[in-house]
Order: C-alpha cells, then structure tokens, then sequence
C-alpha cells in the first residue's frame, strides 16, 4: 500500500459522499489512523460492529442498546425500521444523563433543533450530506473514535444511497423533540 494513494482515494471518497474538502481531509487522515493501529494490533479493520436493528436487538452478546445511524424518527419512511443500520451505545437515550448513548442523542437533538419551530432553518429540512455530517459529531458526543464514527457514517450512507437518497436528497423528515432527562 501506498498511503498518499490510500489517503487520496479516501479524500476522493468523501467529496464524492458530499463532504467538504476540510471534512473529508480530516476523516481521510482520522481512517488512515485507524487502519495503522489496527495493522499494528493485527486487526483487519474498524473494531465497531454496525448492523441491522432486527440482528442487534435480537443478538445476546449486545449489552448496550441498539441506536439507529439513520435515526428512525426521520428515515423510517425510506428505511425500515429492523432493517436500519445500527452500533451498540451504553446507556438509555433518554433519561441517563452523559452515557454514551444519551450523549449521541443529545448531539442529534441539537442539530435538529435548528430545523423546528423556532430554529435558524425552521421550514427547511437538511440534506443527507449534512444528516450525515451530524451523525459523525453526535457518535464523536457518544466516545466514538474518528474512525469508528467514519466507518459507522460511511456504511450508513451506503445503506441510505441502496434506498435512492443520495448526499443532495433531502431527509425524509425531521423527527420531534424526544424530551430528554437534564
């Protein structure tokens, strides 16, 4: 392997999924990281599992909960819901404060409140390029390392371009308040 090769085609990866240059350079080097320390632990890859709902909420080995890469209060008109790509996060989303998967949550909120009533974009609905760019911050919020995050986005995207949307589509919908425990 070449990295200046690897890197460049990583770069090329992201601007194609829609990211911005500074983004994609960053989530480029954050994934070459990733790699080196797995080749070097002899590791082949990301060490996060990402799979369908239906197989991580009925797999034993799966402590945490099952959260939706594509949240299912916004994409569940596209992607059904056992079919939606997941990661394992600890904790409950709504009432326990600062666990990873509260925290995820909590991230997502954030940007979704810009887009209702009240918000800067209320009216507008964001596209997946920017759905996406959010989801990487909020599995960062959730202690997610640069590269398990790019991994777990890159497959979500993947599964979000096998139902015709695109990083130029608009999400299907923006999902309500879901009322977290301060």
């Amino acid at each position: 392997h070449y990295p200046c090769k690897e890197k460049q085609d990583l770069y090329k990866k992201y601007r194609e999924q829609g990211y911005n240059a500074q983004d994609a350079n960053r989530m480029a080097n954050d994934e070459l990281k990733q790699r080196r320390r797995n080749n070097s632990s002899g590791s082949n890859g990301p060490n996060i599992t990402v799979d369908s709902y239906y197989n991580m909420s009925h797999d034993p080995n799966v402590s945490g909960q099952a959260h939706h890469l594509s949240q299912d209060a916004a994409f569940s008109d596209v992607i059904p819901h056992s079919e939606g790509l997941c990661v394992e996060l600890s904790g409950n989303a709504f009432y326990e404060v600062g666990s990873a998967h509260y925290n995820a949550h909590n991230s997502m909120e954030n940007f979704w409140n810009s887009y209702r009533r009240g918000g800067d974009l209320y009216g507008q609905r964001p596209t997946i390029g920017q759905y996406n760019q959010a989801l990487y911050n909020s599995l960062k919020s959730a202690g997610l390392s640069n590269a398990n995050a790019a991994y777990a986005v890159r497959q979500a995207y993947s599964q979000q371009s096998s139902y015709g949307l695109k990083n130029t589509s608009f999400v299907p919908r923006i999902p309500g308040r879901i009322n977290q425990r301060k």
